[in-house]
């Protein structure tokens, strides 16, 4: 699967050794071949960390199993069935044998949280989108430090305060570090309320 061009780091180092090959040969080539050994690990340490995601136009050229990293197992790329905004909380379905993508809801437990929108510009209803499954989440907010936040009968959003209504569920999704990050883990288990 073809990943983006630029890497997230920067050696300072130029393309091409800094002098001419026809005076040391030997020496440029080996001077070129530690600078792609550079740029190889340089890639390798983007996928591993998942410091890149994939460019948009493959993000529907492959299952949703393997979509997912081997070593960075937050990131994945899933068709949605309605528009999704940028960081609003989601929930993946079976829709006729293919992992999908609505908005999580705690009205009831047929939409549990299980991911969030990472695209910035949000993602159309049909189209594919970068979700991620759990792990910092720094786009929110007037978070309050240390907080729990659970699932909202509000699609899409988190609450602070657990809901309360005959027939909701409370899922925890997570806590805030500070006013703005969250770590984002949601429950596998949840309650519904009596």
């Amino acid at each position: 699967m073809p990943i983006k061009s630029q890497l997230s780091t920067n050696t300072g180092l130029t393309t091409q050794p800094e002098f001419t090959q026809s005076k040391d040969p030997e020496i440029w080539q080996d001077l070129l071949a530690i600078r792609y050994a550079i740029k190889g690990l340089q890639e390798s340490l983007d996928l591993y960390t998942g410091a890149l995601s994939e460019d948009v136009q493959y993000w529907g050229n492959t299952t949703p199993a393997s979509s997912i990293r081997t070593q960075y197992i937050s990131r994945v790329y899933l068709k949605t069935s309605e528009a999704i905004s940028f960081g609003q909380i989601v929930n993946f379905w079976n829709n006729a044998g293919v992992c999908t993508v609505q908005k999580a809801n705690a009205t009831d437990a047929t939409k549990p949280a299980r991911g969030y929108c990472v695209v910035v510009a949000g993602v159309a209803s049909g189209a594919y989108g970068e979700f991620n499954v759990f792990g910092d989440n720094s786009l929110y907010t007037g978070l309050t430090p240390a907080a729990t936040y659970y699932l909202s009968t509000t699609a899409g959003q988190l609450t602070v305060t657990a809901p309360s209504t005959s027939g909701n569920i409370v899922q925890p999704v997570g806590y805030a570090f500070d006013t703005k990050n969250l770590y984002f883990n949601p429950s596998l288990t949840w309650t519904v309320v009596p």
